[in-house]
């Protein structure tokens, strides 16, 4: 197996894998999937290359006894606390960084007399209402915008 091959090369070739190791332990197809605690067809769809569920090759796996190979193709990361002093973290990370770029400003909105938030975060810029802030000196005298009481007029 490379890295050229196709994933549908790749699902043939594991399953031809997997085929073969059940065929050495001499075990027939009915009784390998029940062992697994597979369907007969979801068995025979992993070995002839087509697209399973991977609960289901991991079922295939311990049941020909070669969940321990799993390290090899997936080796755990181990930091070492030197490592991890150089780093300044106590835990390792828990996602990859991106390249995001969050600009938020407060702009007044010129025909209605809000303020509203812009960021472009997007490729094109975005504009939202902001309910938390106040409106500008200018709007304070405008019908509708403020609330008078009773005995104003």
């Amino acid at each position: 197996m490379n890295n050229n091959m196709s994933n549908s090369a790749l699902l043939a070739e594991i399953g031809a894998r997997l085929k073969s190791l059940r065929v050495e332990q001499n075990k027939d197809q009915q009784q390998f999937a029940y062992e697994a605690g597979l369907s007969l067809r979801t068995l025979s769809r992993l070995e002839n290359g087509h697209s399973v569920s991977f609960e289901a090759v991991l079922k295939v796996i311990r049941a020909l006894g070669l969940i321990e190979r799993l390290d090899l193709l997936l080796p755990t990361v181990d930091i070492s606390p030197v490592e991890q002093v150089k780093n300044k973290r106590s835990t390792p990370r828990q996602r990859a960084s991106g390249r995001r770029t969050k600009h938020s400003t407060t702009t007044p909105h010129k025909n209605i007399g809000e303020n509203k938030k812009t960021w472009s975060g997007f490729k094109s810029a975005s504009t939202f209402e902001d309910n938390d802030v106040q409106p500008h000196d200018s709007d304070k005298n405008e019908p509708g915008k403020s609330k008078q009481s009773k005995g104003e007029s």
